[in-house]
């Protein structure tokens, strides 16, 4: 497998350890499963400890910001409901004269 890099490439790599002074590759293991870092499991009272802790981190939106964002997606939902609707007769009325 020939690698045909320029200069900076050559340099970059060899900087990260990727290839020798004379810009063959070096082939390095792949970490195994048992190298890798395994996390601790934990319990289900714990499990539930930690995600109330993280959702009382979260910046949950105030009543009125929900209500008014609620109103805009229900009225956004209508209005393409009816602007389909609209689109759907036009197609549906030009086909019925064209026959």
């Amino acid at each position: 497998m020939s690698m045909d890099l320029n200069r900076q490439q050559k340099r970059s790599m060899q900087k990260m350890g990727e290839v020798n002074e004379q810009g063959a590759p070096i082939r390095q293991a792949r970490p195994t499963v048992s190298t890798k870092s395994v996390k601790e499991r934990v319990g289900p009272v714990q499990y539930i400890r930690e995600v109330r802790d993280e959702m009382r981190k979260v910046a949950w939106p105030k009543w009125p910001e929900v209500r008014r964002y609620s109103i805009i997606v229900l009225v956004t939902g209508c209005n393409c409901y009816r602007f389909c609707g609209w689109i759907r007769r036009r197609i549906w009325h030009t086909f019925r004269l064209a026959l």
